[in-house]
């Protein structure tokens, strides 16, 4: 891993939001703007020490905010979880979440019909991509059938024995698969409700919510899906997918679908 330089800094907080709320660690990103804009060198050093040492104490914990949606508010599960994390924390995230992304690109490893958490890509193209296809099926004089999945939980889930044989098995290795099992292990938690909190609770599994870096693990962890789907197209955005198939209208099957029959 390349040492974090001021260049490197200054890129990430000029696109910083200043009014986020502060992690676990009580550091705003407004106060962490202004060290950066004063004196970079200080935490271009503490960015480097954490990128050798790993993510550590404070970094380690989210505050998890439990915002209202609908329904019944005294029921949980009508309630959505936005989890914070540290200030400090997602700098480092953000910095070697685009090293990763670099060695992803350079070696073409993510699937090119994955769409989220990648420069360039978009719900939007994944839309553009996936009607045209329909489209030229459908002019083809061919049936098109689409199966929509969407994981329950998805980031809250991954496994993370599973996650590091799949991060091994595409060349992430040394330092890199170091930084990253130290940052997703001894992970902690507190739930925040106006001025109370509950006692930090420890987080075994899943990727962190709100940070950078885990929607590009779990990315990673879902790439292999290409590789055992047979037979159909697929497109995945986040915890999204959709499988698609065509068949020929001259099959009796889907002379049935087309008439409504099926």
């Amino acid at each position: 891993m390349p040492s974090v330089t001021s260049e490197d800094l200054s890129k990430i907080v000029s696109k910083m939001n200043v009014n986020k709320s502060s992690g676990f660690d009580d550091l705003r990103p407004r106060e962490v703007k202004l060290i950066a804009n004063a004196n970079p060198i200080i935490l271009v050093k503490i960015l480097n020490n954490l990128l050798t040492a790993g993510f550590t104490g404070t970094l380690k914990t989210s505050i998890c905010r439990p915002i209202f949606k609908k329904g019944d508010p005294l029921g949980f599960n009508n309630c959505r979880p936005i989890c914070i994390q540290s200030t400090i924390g997602k700098l480092l995230e953000k910095y070697f979440a685009g090293k990763l992304v670099d060695y992803c690109t350079k070696y073409k490893i993510i699937n090119e019909n994955q769409f989220a958490y990648q420069p360039g890509k978009s719900a939007e193209s994944l839309l553009t991509k996936f009607g045209n296809y329909v489209n030229n099926e459908l002019n083809e004089g061919n049936v098109v059938g689409c199966i929509f999945v969407d994981f329950s939980r998805a980031f809250d889930t991954i496994n993370h024995n599973i996650l590091s044989e799949r991060l091994n098995a595409i060349g992430v290795r040394g330092d890199a698969f170091s930084f990253i099992k130290k940052y997703l292990s001894d992970r902690s938690l507190v739930v925040k409700y106006g001025e109370a909190v509950s006692n930090l609770k420890p987080v075994g599994r899943g990727v962190p919510q709100g940070s950078t870096l885990g929607p590009l693990l779990y990315t990673l962890y879902v790439n292999d899906l290409f590789y055992w789907v047979k037979n159909c197209k697929m497109f995945i955005y986040a915890n999204d997918i959709v499988h698609r198939s065509f068949f020929p209208c001259k099959s009796v099957w889907c002379r049935q679908m087309a008439a409504g029959r099926l």
